[in-house]
C-alpha cells in the first residue's frame, strides 16, 4: 500500500464512545464515509491510525514495520484480550499461537460453532 495522499482525519476530538457504540463496525462506517482504506483518529486522547482492506492487512502483519509487544495498554490487555494474548505478541510466540489457533480452523472444528 502507497501513501499517495495525505492521510484522512476522522472529525472530531476523540472517538472512544463512538468505537464502544459501534464495535467492529466503527472502521468499516469511517472507511465507507470516508471514501478510503486509511484514516486517523483518536481513541482515549491518543492518535490512532486505523487501516482496512487486503493491501492495509500485508502492511500490518509485516514484522518489519509493526511491534504488537508492548503497544496495547495494559488496561485493555486485562479487560479485552487478556494479558500475555497473541495481540502482544511478535516474532516466534506469534506464529507458534497462530499455528495453534489455526490448526483449529478445520472444517469439523468449525462447524460445532455453528448455530
Amino acid at each position: 500500500m502507497e501513501v499517495k495522499e495525505r492521510i484522512v482525519q476522522d472529525k472530531g476530538l476523540d472517538h472512544t464512545l463512538k468505537i464502544l457504540e459501534e464495535g467492529y463496525l466503527f472502521i468499516k462506517n469511517r472507511t465507507e464515509r470516508y471514501h478510503c482504506n486509511m484514516f486517523e483518529t483518536h481513541i482515549m486522547g491518543e492518535k490512532a491510525i486505523c487501516l482496512s482492506g487486503e493491501e492495509a492487512c500485508k502492511i500490518f502483519y509485516n514484522e518489519e514495520l509493526f511491534q504488537r509487544k508492548g503497544a496495547m495498554p495494559m488496561r485493555i490487555q486485562k479487560t479485552l484480550f487478556g494479558v500475555n494474548a497473541i495481540q502482544g505478541m511478535d516474532k516466534e510466540a506469534h506464529t507458534q499461537r497462530k499455528l495453534l489457533f489455526m490448526s483449529l480452523m478445520t472444517d469439523v472444528h468449525i462447524s460445532h460453532l455453528q448455530l
